[in-house]
């Protein structure tokens, strides 16, 4: 006669636990910035914003002398234009340093460092530069900072030529074209 109430007793005290614990899983909504646009105001680093009439006022063949006025950053170049060029952000190595286009990650996967004398031919119209550890967001290549190019999105036929003293030249040209959601950009670039 007792094994009947004891079942009946433990059973009840399994169901008050079993509705207790569905009344404490309601959470609260968490919001995370992540890899979202968040207006600069927001934004709890350094940052620096180059927009087209900054990058107008150098007119640099080389992305990288763009850079050079950005405080807390410094371009090294091995050689002549076109030669191995590192950014380093705050003292941090140049593999510690993320570069983006468009979002797009632009360092090398083997050694983490993206050669800048390479980068002559974009055609960037906005250069945003995140100084300090961001690795929280963007992963270990962040440590020195972000440094994110976002390019022109123009249809049709773009291009520049120069000629100096010495005998050189300088020209580059893009052709862009718009087609629904996408953009395609076609570039060349000669020093």
């Amino acid at each position: 006669m007792l094994k009947t109430p004891f079942v009946i007793g433990v059973t009840g005290l399994y169901c008050c636990l079993a509705v207790a614990s569905a009344e404490d899983l309601t959470l609260t909504p968490i919001e995370v910035a992540g890899l979202r646009a968040i207006d600069a105001e927001n934004v709890t680093t350094s940052l620096t914003v180059l927009e087209a009439d900054d990058l107008a006022i150098r007119n640099a063949p080389f992305i990288a002398d763009q850079l050079r006025a950005v405080p807390g950053t410094t371009v090294s170049r091995s050689g002549s234009k076109g030669g191995l060029t590192q950014l380093r952000i705050r003292g941090a190595e140049a593999n510690h340093t993320l570069v983006l286009l468009d979002g797009i990650e632009l360092s090398d996967p083997t050694t983490g460092e993206t050669n800048f004398g390479l980068l002559s031919g974009l055609n960037v119209e906005r250069i945003e530069i995140l100084r300090g550890e961001q690795s929280g967001l963007y992963g270990s290549d962040s440590i020195g900072g972000v440094v994110n190019f976002i390019s022109q999105e123009k249809s049709g036929f773009t291009g520049t030529a120069e000629g100096g003293s010495f005998q050189t030249l300088r020209a580059n040209g893009l052709y862009g074209y718009q087609a629904d959601n996408s953009f395609f950009g076609f570039g060349a670039s000669t020093l």
